[in-house]
């Protein structure tokens, strides 16, 4: 069956729909930054520590579910991305926007600055942030790591964090865009 494509009121539902997810997009983005924020001041120590004293596990566990937290509201943010895709991706291949099919030969002959990447950068830095804090904490109060095997996990959580927001920003790692515009037409 060929597609019908959208008539008006579809596609005033559809770009309100687009613009909906771009929105939710960016308040992701600002919750993650606002929970890093808040987190991140929590870990700080409220009275300074002894120099050389042990620094305890409490800010490594903090920064891992910190981690946790920013890998669900990204790959929420991805999840957001794909449909975002779809609907888009449908506009195009039922020829009910130029601007979609446009956009879409843009992006595929071009390298651009859109919604994904930046919004990868801030997710990048505040993995890495929250990776290297403890560390940050370690060395401006002179502490000591006492339980290098939760030091190693957690920075190990981080670089797997580090390294899958990155493939998934900017190198299209579980993103089904090339693949929808055949699924569409072949409906």
């Amino acid at each position: 069956m060929a597609l019908l494509g959208p008539d008006d009121n579809d596609r005033r539902k559809i770009h309100a729909e687009i613009t909906q997810i771009v929105n939710q997009r960016l308040t992701l983005t600002t919750l993650g930054l606002t929970v890093f924020g808040v987190v991140i001041a929590w870990i700080i120590p409220k009275e300074t520590p002894l120099r050389g004293s042990p620094m305890g596990v409490l800010p490594f566990i903090i920064s891992t579910l910190l981690i946790v937290l920013l890998s669900v509201l990204f790959i929420l943010n991805h999840s957001l991305k794909q449909m975002l895709r779809t609907l888009s991706t449908y506009m195009d291949a039922s020829n009910a926007s130029n601007w979609e099919k446009d956009w879409a030969a843009y992006r595929v002959k071009y390298s651009y600055i859109g919604y994904t990447k930046p919004q990868g950068i801030i997710f990048l830095f505040l993995g890495a942030f929250t990776t290297v804090f403890p560390f940050i904490l370690k060395f401006a109060y002179g502490l000591k790591i006492d339980r290098i095997e939760v030091t190693i996990i957690s920075t190990f959580i981080g670089f797997v964090y580090f390294f899958f927001v990155c493939m998934m920003s900017y190198h299209g790692w579980f993103s089904k865009e090339k693949d929808l515009f055949t699924n569409w037409k072949n409906l």
